[in-house]
């Protein structure tokens, strides 16, 4: 492929509201990883969509406000869908920049807002985006959850973003991108429910934080072998047990229960609840973060483990978003990452050129925001050079 396209549509028909603003960011950075390179869009959302069910109208400026943040996790050139309705047909109902009336109303306006103002800052879409922290997939260990979901509760994209969100809060620029590429540049590896995980991609692991990086593993790590066969004579999470530092003997599916964990050390007394799974660690060299507050299995919940001059983290269950929140806040400190904090709702992507640094702001509420001196009116979107 010599380069990748993507349709983006944040909303689709039947949806009540559009998905959430990281899920949205998490797809671009998708997009932008499967080359390691900027992206195009050819079909961008402007109006209400749908086939059969038509969906959410996109608020004055919201589908320009998801335009923007396109153009900043990668996006170098876009077209919309569509440019006049069609009356006839499977997509009668996807409403355009000119709809049926063939009148060139607000949804016009709207685009051409965009294309007065983007170009301005072409060479900033254009410029390569870095970053030190990356999500890992693999499609072998998608389709062995798809096969064996193994509780009710479990939705792979889900505990993706349960990885990726607490760093997107933080305005942090990361990439998506899968487990056969080199990830050696990096200094954050995330790595949601890997269950698959063989020698070679374990080495690379250690090699990894041997050398300074973190990773932060969640439930199920290491269970599987590349035919899908779980590990045999190998205690869990094979492969990695020692980057971990810790065995997991026992788990449980919590389906739709919630079981509360309880903090030590430095989060001593904190207290949060985890969902969906649970694996019942046992540490042999890792110290413990959050442990299980249960009278018959009071086993470690989440983990840290020094490993060489990296550290690893092991979170074994689906855990509260502000854990996750402290935990991602305190390792980009830790790695010198650049981040900034901002408003629920308000997101600040950086991108440096060689005139300068950039930021897009996006409020993706229906509220008025402020970052810092500005004011962003509801789903307002800009791009401010620093």
């Amino acid at each position: 492929m010599d380069f990748v396209s993507y349709d983006n549509y944040p909303v689709w028909g039947g949806l009540d509201e559009p998905i959430s603003p990281a899920a949205i960011a998490m797809s671009h950075d998708f997009n932008r990883g499967l080359l390691g390179r900027n992206y195009w869009i050819v079909e961008e959302l402007m109006g209400a969509q749908g086939h059969e069910m038509i969906g959410y109208l996109p608020r004055p400026n919201q589908a320009k406000m998801w335009s923007y943040q396109a153009f900043a996790h990668g996006c170098t050139n876009m077209l919309y869908f569509s440019w006049r309705g069609m009356d006839r047909g499977a997509e009668q109902f996807c409403y355009g920049i000119v709809d049926h009336s063939n009148i060139r109303g607000r949804k016009y306006k709207e685009v051409q807002s965009v294309f007065s103002h983007v170009p301005k800052f072409e060479h900033v879409l254009q410029s390569p985006i870095q970053a030190d922290i990356a999500v890992l997939y693999d499609y072998d260990n998608i389709w062995s959850w798809r096969f064996q979901p193994q509780s009710k509760a479990f939705d792979f994209t889900t505990e993706l973003l349960r990885l990726y969100e607490p760093f997107y809060r933080l305005n942090a620029n990361i990439d998506v991108i899968p487990v056969s590429r080199d990830f050696s540049t990096y200094k954050i590896l995330l790595v949601p429910v890997l269950q698959i995980i063989d020698e070679t991609l374990s080495e690379k692991l250690k090699t990894f934080a041997r050398c300074g990086g973190t990773i932060i593993f969640s439930f199920r790590t290491g269970l599987k072998n590349k035919q899908n066969n779980i590990h045999f004579k190998h205690i869990l999470p094979a492969y990695v047990s020692d980057l971990v530092g810790a065995h997991i003997h026992e788990v449980e599916s919590l389906a739709y229960r919630r079981v509360p964990i309880v903090g030590e050390g430095r989060w001593k007394d904190r207290k949060a609840m985890c969902s969906v799974w649970r694996d019942l660690l046992e540490p042999t060299t890792a110290t413990v973060l959050y442990r299980y507050d249960d009278p018959f299995y009071p086993l470690a919940a989440i983990t840290e483990n020094e490993y060489g001059d990296g550290n690893v983290y092991y979170i074994g269950g689906g855990i509260d978003d502000d854990v996750l929140n402290d935990l991602a806040k305190e390792i980009v400190q830790k790695h010198h990452i650049w981040h900034v904090e901002s408003d629920e709702g308000v997101e600040v992507y950086r991108r440096v050129c060689d005139d300068g640094e950039y930021m897009f702001i996006l409020n993706h509420t229906d509220q008025e925001k402020r970052f810092h001196h500005l004011t962003l009116k509801p789903y307002d979107s800009q791009i401010v050079k620093i």
